[in-house]
């Protein structure tokens, strides 16, 4: 009899351990998000509690778990961005009330300096250092630039870049097309008096788009929306916010500089097409790493991982009904010949072991921007996998840092025709 009791209460451990924990994890999650339902009609709280909903939900979870691995490395580009002497901290701009960063070669020690020769020189400007711009992913709801300090820094050493971090509109303050007018408006302040003050030696007219995951969703759409002729311009040029005392330290450095700038005021053009094209024309390329470029896919994607409510792709897109409209397969196949040639080359890179966005939709996008006749080039990474190629970016020492590193180097060299 003892032993039946010692059997039955081990049973039921194990039956606790093996229902009753992933229902209080999916549970407790749930409560934290507001039980959110992307299908209209259905009850939020059944679809929520479906057992293998439940199952898929927890093993997300636990992955998640795997991040503790980074810690390290959390710590390095924490300690990193807080002493780091080469950059311009949160500089105001745009008509969201966000910030960017700013990150400078120019002051790096050993003064590093990046030989190319640009086509059309007459035409583009003075020769100078290129721009990249990085968008960071997060499922449209989340992530900053203090993050990446440690990127910015080897890309700045492999590329001889100068390097724009910028917080964009992340769901809930805002929804993909502000987003996207995120993007716009960071063109808009390279193009600017201030950034020109701010980093002598940048080339305004040499701008690489350069996103991760969702960030790289943005980057492609918001290429496609200037193309289009899609793009609100700003009324007033952002003035009044603080300024750090980083900013302020190398504001007196670099005030000299300004007769050797080449903005065009752009917050004065007339139109939306003008604007649209004046931004365009800066930009030489688009580079997204592990990206999302058909909604739709990726909604199916996350479905089948269970975890479609819980992400803020949903959200941040206004509902199902706009997935096509936030699409760049889907809006590429729309657009006329004319805007296809105004698009600049995109170079897609992706880890063929990506489990959160497959390397299917890098593949699909790169298809459909080759049957458009846009320059596009795919780079896949063997058993790379979603997060571990932006992070392995940072630090010389991880698996797949000189794959992704090589990778931007030869789209530098591809796109602005370096040596």
């Amino acid at each position: 009899m003892d032993k039946m009791k010692v059997v039955s209460s081990r049973l039921a451990r194990g039956a606790f351990l093996a229902v009753g924990v992933p229902y209080v994890i999916v549970i407790v999650t749930n409560l934290v998000r507001g039980w959110p339902c992307s299908q209209e009609g259905e009850d939020r709280f059944k679809r929520a509690l479906q057992p293998n909903r439940v199952l898929k939900v927890t093993y997300a979870l636990a992955e998640q778990l795997s991040l503790a691995k980074w810690l390290p490395l959390y710590i390095r580009w924490t300690s990193f961005y807080k002493t780091a002497s080469n950059v311009v901290k949160d500089i105001p701009y745009g008509r969201h009330g966000n910030v960017l960063d700013l990150w400078m070669p120019e002051l790096m020690k050993d003064r590093r300096h990046i030989d190319c020769t640009f086509p059309n020189q007459s035409s583009r400007g003075s020769n100078g250092r290129p721009i990249i711009v990085f968008v960071y992913g997060g499922a449209w709801g989340s992530g900053d630039k203090n993050m990446y300090s440690l990127l910015a820094q080897q890309i700045i050493e492999h590329l001889g870049a100068a390097v724009i971090i910028p917080n964009y509109s992340t769901y809930p303050k805002g929804t993909v097309p502000e987003m996207v007018e995120d993007l716009h408006d960071t063109l808009a302040f390279i193009q600017s008096q201030e950034f020109c003050q701010l980093a002598p030696g940048a080339n305004q007219q040499e701008v690489i788009l350069f996103g991760h995951s969702a960030g790289a969703h943005l980057c492609a759409l918001s290429s496609i929306d200037l193309a289009e002729g899609k793009a609100a311009a700003l009324s007033v040029t952002p003035s009044g916010a603080s300024v750090t005392a980083d900013r302020k330290d190398h504001e007196g450095l670099a005030a000299d500089n300004s007769q050797h700038c080449s903005h065009e005021g752009m917050s004065t053009l007339a139109g939306n097409s003008e604007y649209a094209s004046a931004l365009l024309s800066s930009v030489r390329g688009v580079v997204g790493l592990g990206g999302v470029y058909h909604i739709m896919d990726h909604y199916h994607h996350e479905s089948w991982r269970g975890v479609e409510d819980l992400s803020p792709m949903w959200q941040a897109m206004g509902g199902m009904d706009q997935f096509d409209v936030f699409s760049p397969v889907e809006r590429l196949r729309k657009m006329t010949p004319d805007q296809l040639k105004s698009l600049p080359p995109f170079y897609l890179i992706h880890g063929t072991k990506d489990s959160v966005v497959p390397p299917s939709a890098s593949e699909k996008f790169a298809t459909v921007l080759s049957d458009q006749e846009v320059d596009v080039t795919l780079k896949m990474i063997v058993e790379g996998g979603h997060a571990e190629l932006i992070i392995d970016a940072m630090d010389s020492s991880r698996k797949f840092h000189d794959a992704v590193i090589n990778a931007l180097t030869e789209m530098r060299n591809s796109i602005l025709k370096c040596d």
